[in-house]
């Protein structure tokens, strides 16, 4: 099932047109309509103190929001994301797909996976430029890491295991959509791809250095790049995540999508350079 909020949303950026409050604006029109899924992405996904919420809000200028309702005028978002689910599943071979949640949030990742009530969801924050455009890919990708949750396989907790959660994700999505470059299920350019390719042996060694890593503040800086003057390029941990479920998948013998999708961390680390 696909639950757009992001019409709600709009309707709160009217009020503010028309001068109503804002947070009793966003309260009515967004928040109390959707107040599980967005409660729980406030305290899971973003994890600030709920007075930073309101105060985002009272921020909101509904002119910046003109080209995603330009974005959305153009494309029918719910057809594309149910397409996209039809296909994931039928590559996957998965009796059914994830409830998803299109909406429009302050400082989300363009998608994730969380637990919304008894079940696992996947939620896609349309608030980043060109994440509309980007939908079925970030939905194909995180197909596969709902998947792996209600298959029973833990989420990630180390910089190793993320790294290989990436992977599987990345190559799953490969699969829903092969005829979209690599480039484009890693979210990076041709020339980053190329430089990845490059230095891949240098980036083994200084992710081999943080891959026992646990606080979620490194993962995010070793995995998916943060600043400082040794800090990791961007996008690393995708990329390296990939070639070991390459790798991993020349062991199996054949391209097995189960086998990839149900396989435990430790066995597709265990494929490449490094040991956690």
């Amino acid at each position: 099932m696909v639950r757009c909020l992001f019409p709600d949303f709009f309707r709160f950026l009217d009020a503010l047109e028309h001068g109503v409050e804002p947070w009793e604006a966003y309260c009515q029109r967004y928040l109390v309509p959707h107040r599980v899924f967005l409660t729980v992405y406030w305290r899971e996904i973003v994890r600030m103190p709920e007075s930073e919420w309101e105060a985002r809000v009272r921020q909101v200028r509904p002119a910046d929001y003109g080209d995603l309702r330009a974005a959305l005028a153009v494309c029918d978002l719910v057809a594309e994301a149910h397409t996209t689910l039809q296909h994931a599943q039928a590559v996957a071979g998965a009796a059914t797909t994830p409830p998803v949640y299109l909406f429009v949030g302050f400082f989300s990742p363009d998608a994730f996976t969380l637990h919304v009530g008894a079940e696992w969801a996947v939620a896609v924050g349309l608030e980043r430029p060109g994440c509309v455009a980007r939908t079925p890919l970030l939905l194909a990708h995180e197909f596969a890491h709902w998947l792996r949750r209600v298959r029973g396989i833990a989420p990630p907790s180390s910089v190793a295991e993320v790294i290989v959660e990436e992977g599987v994700a990345t190559w799953f999505a490969q699969r829903v959509f092969p005829d979209r470059p690599l480039a484009a299920h890693l979210f990076v350019s041709p020339e980053r791809l190329q430089w990845l390719r490059d230095t891949e042996a240098t980036l083994w060694q200084r992710v081999g250095r943080a891959a026992a890593l646990t606080d979620t503040r490194d993962i995010r800086a070793v995995v998916y790049g943060a600043p400082g003057e040794d800090r990791v390029p961007p996008r690393v941990g995708p990329y390296l995540g990939y070639r070991l479920v390459q790798r991993f998948e020349e062991q199996l013998g054949s391209r097995t999508v189960t086998a990839i999708l149900d396989a435990q961390p430790a066995a597709v680390w265990a494929t490449g350079p490094l040991r956690a």
